[in-house]
């Protein structure tokens, strides 16, 4: 996992987003972190939105207008390599994760 700190002071679950995003050495765009979360998804042979519908939902998360659901929260911290903790969220704990490949 990624280092990463909310310099000691609360954040948003958007702000955390963001700045795991761009943080220095890795300035991700919505599209490439919205790239990411699908490969991340295809790995585990999850489907997943369009990239242009998951960089839109990045941008309400990152703003404040929407909250990731857990799924979304997994795929966001595994392709951001950062604890699902970090968001400051709950966490589901019925979900399993990593997902039970469906052959």
């Amino acid at each position: 996992m990624t280092s990463f700190s909310t310099g000691g002071r609360s954040m948003t679950p958007g702000a955390v987003i963001r700045r795991a995003r761009m943080q220095r050495g890795r300035g991700w765009t919505q599209y490439r972190l919205a790239h990411e979360m699908a490969r991340v998804a295809n790995a585990y042979g999850l489907d997943s939105p369009s990239l242009g519908c998951l960089r839109s939902m990045i941008s309400r998360w990152e703003n404040g207008h929407r909250k990731p659901d857990e799924v979304n929260r997994r795929l966001l911290c595994e392709a951001l390599g950062i604890p699902l903790e970090h968001l400051m969220m709950p966490i589901d704990e019925d979900i399993p994760w990593p997902p039970v490949r469906v052959e």
